[in-house]
C-alpha cells in the first residue's frame, strides 16, 4: 500500500512537472521588425509590433556557420555535447566561486539563456534551477540547432536591439550571412553585457572590441581561422566602421505603408534625399506665410512612368503646433479648380468640344457665375479659357457633359469615394465642390500625366506598375496637357515670368477653395507628377494665399530641386501634339481661320475633320457714319469703312464695355430679328438686403438681337418701363411681388418670351 501511495504520489509529482515545463519549452516566435529603406536602400525607420518593447527578431535559418562558431567559442564550448545543462561548467563554476568567496562566474548554457529570454525575472538558485530543467526540455523538445536559432533571434545585442540578423543591418548595413570574421567576432561579444558593450560609446566599443579579440583566439585554436586568416581579421576589427546610429524620421512615418506578410525588411519607392529637401523647402515656405495664415503643407512626387511615389510629405513638421501629426494628404479639402481639367477632358473625349470651340465667359443668372477676378473675358478658345481657369465655361461645360455623368467620371477617378449624391455637390462640382484629398486628386492626375489610364501608385520598391481602366482617351490629355503647359494661353488673369512659368514645357494647373482656406497647385514634368496643399488645421481663411500665390510657388521650388537644369529648359521644349492631329492657324474671336481683318492668331492641333473651312466671320468690312459709328444714313456727311466685331448677340454688352467697335444696327425690321432674353432667369425668386436703404435694390435686365437694333423697350408686367440703347442693359429698381418681365423691339409685335421673377419683401 505504501509503495502505491508513493508511485501515485510521483506519478502526480511527474504531472505536475510536466504541465508546468511544457509551456515553458515551447519556442518563442516573437514578431520581428520591419526594417523600413528608401528605393536606394538609405534608413527611413523601424516598425516594431510593439512600439514599447524592443527592436529586431528577425528569424536566422539557417545559421550561417562563421555566426554559429563566434557564438558558441565563449558562450558554450560543449553546445554539441550536453543536453541544455553542462555539468562540468556547473562544477567548473562551483569551484571557482568558492574559492574566492564571492559569485564570479556562471555555467549558463545557450539553452538556459534562451529560457531567460524567453520568461525573464529575478535572478536566484531557484530560478536558475528551474532554467537549467527548461533547458533540458527545450533541447530535447525542439534539438540544437533550433535552440541556437532561437537564441540568435531574441539575444540582446545593444540599443534595445534583439537578434544577430537585425544586429548586422543595424551595425553594419548588411545581411548577417554576409558579415566578415571581424564583424561577426564584434557583434557575438555583445550579448554577454549589452549595456557594458554598446557601440555607440567610446567605452563600450573599447570593451566590446577586446572581447572580440578573444572570440578570434578561440576560433583560431578551434580550427575555424588558420593564424593568418586570424591575423587579418584582428587588423580588419581595429578598423570597423559601424554605421551611425539611425535617426527615426517621424516626418516620414505619415508614408510608411503596411509591410507585406513575413517580410521583415521593406524598401520603399521613396527617395529620402529628395523628400528631405522637398519638406524643407515646403517647410520654410510655410514659416515664412505665417503671419499670413498659414500653417502646414503636403507635397507630392510620382513617377509619371511607374505610378511609384518618391516623395510624400504629408507635413512639413511632425511636431508642429499645427496638427504636425496629421497626413495632410490624406485629409479631404475643397480642391478649387484642379477638377477643371477632367471637365475638358471629358468634353473632348464626347465631341462636346473641340479645339476650335468658342466657349463664352460672361455673367450667367442674376447672381451669375463670378470669376476669381471678378472680370469676364468674352469669347474664349478651351486653350484660354481652362489656362486663364475661368468659371463660367467650366460650368457650362460640365452641364453640357450632364451633372450626374460628371460626378461618376470623377468616381472613377477615385475622387468620389463616399459616394456624394448630386444633393450635396450641385453645380459647384465643376468649382471644386467636391473635397478630395492631395493623394486622391494626385491620382486622378495620373491620368492626365499618362496615356488616358488610371495608375495606382506604387509604395514600395518590388512592386510593379499596373495600368488600370482607361478614362480618357490619349487625345484627350495631350490636348489638356498642352494647354495647361501654354504660358501665353494663361494671359490676362495669370501674369507672365510668374511661378507658374518655366523654361520648358510644365502643365501647371492651380486651385484656391472659398476664402483662401486651401491652395493647390499640380504639375506634370517629362519625368514627375508633382502636387501641393497649402493651409492650416482649423481650416481658417489665409489671407490672399492661393494657389497662384503660395501653392505653386512650392511648386515652383520643387520643379527646380527635381530638375537641376530647368532653368536652360529640357531637350524637347514642346510637347508632344495630341495623335492625328495638325496645327492650324485660327482667329481666337471666332475659332476660325483667321481671315485678311482679324489682329492676331492662335495656333491649335486640330484632327482633319475639325478644320474650318470657313474664314472667321467675326471681324468684318462694314460700311459706316464717320461720326456715329452706326449704319449710313441720308444725312451722313462722310462713310468710312471699318472693321467691325460682330460676335454673337450675348455679348453685346460685354463688347460695348471693352469699347471695342460693334456691328453697324439696324432699324426694326419686325419678323427678321431675333430676341433673346438673357437676364434674369425666369424662376427667380429674390430677398432684398434687410440693410439696404429702402429701394436701393436692383435687378440687372439683359437680352439680345440678332442683327443688333438701336434700342429695346423693357416689358414689367405688360407696361412699358423704359426703352433703353445697344446693348439693352438696365437696373430695375425691386418691387415686391411677383413680376412677368420680357423686352421687345419698339413699335413692332417682336418680343422675347417672357420670365417670371418673385420679390420678397
Amino acid at each position: 500500500m505504501a509503495r502505491r501511495r508513493l508511485a501515485t504520489a510521483a506519478a502526480l509529482l511527474g504531472l505536475s512537472l510536466l504541465g508546468w515545463l511544457l509551456p515553458r519549452t515551447a519556442l518563442r516566435d516573437p514578431t520581428p521588425t520591419t526594417w523600413i529603406v528608401d528605393r536606394r536602400g538609405a534608413f527611413i525607420g523601424e516598425r516594431p509590433a510593439d512600439p514599447d518593447g524592443g527592436i529586431g527578431y528577425w528569424p536566422v535559418d539557417p545559421v550561417p556557420p562563421r555566426v554559429a562558431a563566434a557564438t558558441l567559442a565563449l558562450e558554450d564550448r560543449r553546445f554539441d555535447r550536453h543536453p541544455g545543462v553542462d555539468p562540468l561548467a556547473i562544477g567548473r563554476a562551483l569551484v571557482g566561486n568558492l574559492r574566492a568567496g564571492s559569485r564570479t562566474s556562471g555555467a549558463s548554457t545557450l539553452a538556459m539563456q534562451l529560457a531567460r529570454l524567453q520568461r525573464p525575472g529575478p535572478r536566484s538558485y531557484l530560478r536558475k534551477a528551474g532554467e537549467a530543467l527548461v533547458a533540458v526540455g527545450l533541447t530535447l523538445r525542439h534539438g540544437r540547432t533550433a535552440v541556437l536559432g532561437a537564441y540568435l533571434r531574441q539575444a540582446p545585442y545593444g540599443n534595445n536591439i534583439h537578434g544577430v540578423a537585425f544586429a548586422a543591418r543595424r551595425y553594419f548595413n548588411k545581411p548577417v550571412e554576409d558579415l566578415s570574421w571581424a564583424e561577426v567576432a564584434l557583434l557575438t561579444a555583445l550579448p554577454q553585457a549589452p549595456s557594458l558593450t554598446n557601440l555607440y560609446t567610446i567605452d563600450g566599443r573599447g570593451r566590446a572590441t577586446q572581447r572580440a579579440r578573444r572570440i578570434l583566439g578561440v576560433l583560431e585554436a578551434q580550427g575555424w581561422l588558420s593564424a593568418i586568416e586570424a591575423e587579418a581579421a584582428g587588423v580588419d576589427l581595429s578598423r570597423l566602421t559601424v554605421v551611425a546610429k539611425p535617426r527615426r524620421h517621424p516626418d516620414l512615418l505619415h508614408t510608411l505603408v503596411d509591410a507585406p506578410a513575413g517580410a521583415t525588411l521593406l524598401r520603399l519607392s521613396l527617395d529620402r534625399d529628395d523628400q528631405h529637401a522637398i519638406a524643407l523647402i515646403a517647410r520654410k515656405a510655410v514659416e515664412s506665410w505665417a503671419l499670413r495664415g498659414a500653417g502646414n503643407a503636403s507635397v507630392m512626387v510620382v513617377d509619371r512612368q511607374t505610378g511609384q511615389v518618391r516623395v510624400a510629405v504629408g507635413s512639413v513638421d511632425y511636431w508642429s503646433l499645427d496638427a504636425g501629426a496629421i497626413d495632410y494628404s490624406r485629409v479631404r479639402r475643397n480642391p478649387g479648380s484642379t477638377l477643371k481639367p477632367f471637365a475638358y477632358a471629358a468634353a473632348l473625349d464626347l465631341d462636346l468640344l473641340q479645339p476650335n470651340t468658342v466657349l463664352a465667359d460672361l455673367r450667367l443668372g442674376p447672381a451669375g457665375i463670378a470669376n476669381a477676378d471678378g472680370r469676364f473675358l468674352g469669347p474664349l478658345l478651351p486653350r484660354q479659357a481652362l489656362a486663364n481657369s475661368r468659371n463660367v465655361p467650366a460650368v457650362a461645360l460640365v452641364e453640357q457633359i450632364g451633372l450626374p455623368r460628371m460626378l461618376g467620371l470623377l468616381g472613377r477617378l477615385g475622387l468620389n469615394p463616399r459616394h456624394k449624391g448630386l444633393d450635396a455637390v450641385g453645380a459647384g462640382l465643376a468649382l471644386g465642390g467636391l473635397p478630395v484629398s492631395l493623394r486622391e486628386l494626385v491620382g486622378a492626375w495620373m491620368t492626365l500625366a499618362g496615356d488616358g489610364r488610371l495608375r495606382p501608385f506604387v509604395d514600395r520598391a518590388d512592386q510593379e506598375a499596373v495600368a488600370g481602366e482607361r478614362v480618357f482617351s490619349e487625345r484627350a490629355v495631350a490636348q489638356v496637357s498642352r494647354w495647361l503647359a501654354d504660358p501665353l494661353a494663361r494671359l490676362p488673369t495669370f501674369p507672365r515670368m510668374g511661378p507658374a512659368e518655366y523654361a520648358a514645357p510644365i502643365a501647371i494647373k492651380t486651385g484656391t477653395s472659398g476664402d483662401y482656406r486651401d491652395a493647390w497647385a499640380l504639375g506634370i514634368t517629362p519625368t514627375a507628377l508633382v502636387g501641393v496643399w497649402v493651409g492650416n488645421a482649423a481650416w481658417r481663411p489665409m489671407a490672399s494665399l492661393s494657389g497662384y500665390t503660395a501653392a505653386a510657388e512650392i511648386l515652383s521650388r520643387v520643379m527646380r530641386h527635381l530638375h537641376p537644369d530647368l532653368g536652360r529648359g529640357f531637350a524637347d521644349r514642346a510637347l508632344a501634339p495630341p495623335p492625328g492631329t495638325q496645327p492650324v492657324a485660327l482667329c481666337p474671336l471666332s475659332g476660325q481661320r483667321p481671315g485678311p481683318r482679324c489682329d492676331r492668331q492662335v495656333v491649335e492641333d486640330l484632327l482633319p475633320a475639325e478644320v474650318p473651312a470657313q474664314a472667321c466671320s467675326v471681324h468684318r468690312a462694314a460700311q459706316v457714319d464717320a461720326q456715329t459709328g452706326g449704319p449710313p444714313s441720308p444725312r451722313s456727311r462722310a462713310v468710312v469703312t471699318r472693321t467691325v466685331i460682330a460676335l454673337p448677340a450675348e455679348y453685346a454688352a460685354w463688347q460695348q464695355a471693352q469699347g471695342w467697335p460693334a456691328p453697324p444696327q439696324v432699324g426694326p425690321v419686325g419678323e427678321t430679328i431675333t430676341l433673346r432674353l438673357l437676364a434674369p432667369a425666369d424662376g427667380t425668386v429674390l430677398m432684398p438686403d434687410p440693410e439696404a436703404p429702402a429701394g436701393g435694390g436692383t435687378l440687372e435686365l439683359a437680352a439680345s438681337a440678332d442683327p443688333p437694333v438701336p434700342s429695346l423697350v423693357w416689358l414689367i408686367d405688360g407696361e412699358p418701363f423704359a426703352e433703353v440703347p445697344h446693348p439693352y442693359t438696365l437696373r430695375w429698381p425691386l418691387q415686391p411681388g411677383r413680376h412677368r418681365i420680357a423686352a421687345q423691339l419698339p413699335g413692332a409685335p417682336v418680343s422675347t418670351a417672357a420670365v417670371t421673377v418673385t420679390v420678397h419683401r
